[in-house]
């Protein structure tokens, strides 16, 4: 595991204990690849922000099933691709 794998693995576990400053960088480190990824995805501007933030929550209220069988990042894209088909049906 890399320095970078490792740090965001730490970050995940204190997060799952709880840690909302934990949490808070992980939204930050991967805030704007998110948004990239719903403009990609078909989203204008505004929904694109608007469901990032959706994105977001679902994470943090679903971290305690996140079985780390993947990236943290994969596993957001797939939060993100859902959300933004949900917003395009």
């Amino acid at each position: 595991m890399d320095a970078a794998a490792s740090s965001e693995h730490e970050l995940v576990a204190r997060a799952r204990a709880g840690d909302q400053e934990a949490f808070a960088e992980l939204v930050m480190s991967h805030a704007d690849r998110v948004y990239g990824a719903l403009r990609r995805f078909g989203l204008d501007a505004d929904e694109a922000d608007e469901v990032a933030q959706e994105v977001f929550v679902r994470a943090w209220r679903g971290l305690s099933r996140f079985q780390e069988r993947a990236r943290f990042s994969t596993w957001l894209y797939r939060i993100a691709f859902n959300e933004a088909q949900r917003r395009l049906s």
